[in-house]
């Protein structure tokens, strides 16, 4: 089953040789407002983390990130609640 995933999961064309989403979820809407506050940011490029830090995410976007304020937005989470 596994050799016949990893067969078959490649994009159609087989140019690109990623594996693909068979049944993708549904993006969200691009005006849709999500903040996630009161987490740590760790920096991918060796730089000290960000504690306290918010991440804010419109559509399926990440528009920022860091000791910004946190937004007044229907969708805001406390760092907490994601784990």
């Amino acid at each position: 089953m596994l050799i016949w995933f990893l067969q078959n999961a490649a994009a159609q064309d087989r140019k690109s040789g990623q594996l693909r989403e068979f049944n993708p979820p549904a993006s969200p809407p691009a005006e849709k407002l999500t903040a996630i506050a009161g987490v740590r940011l760790i920096d991918g490029r060796g730089g000290a983390p960000v504690e306290d830090a918010v991440v804010v995410i419109r559509g399926d976007r990440i528009v920022e990130a860091g000791k910004v304020p946190v937004p007044t937005a229907p969708n805001s989470y406390p760092g907490r609640a994601c784990r």
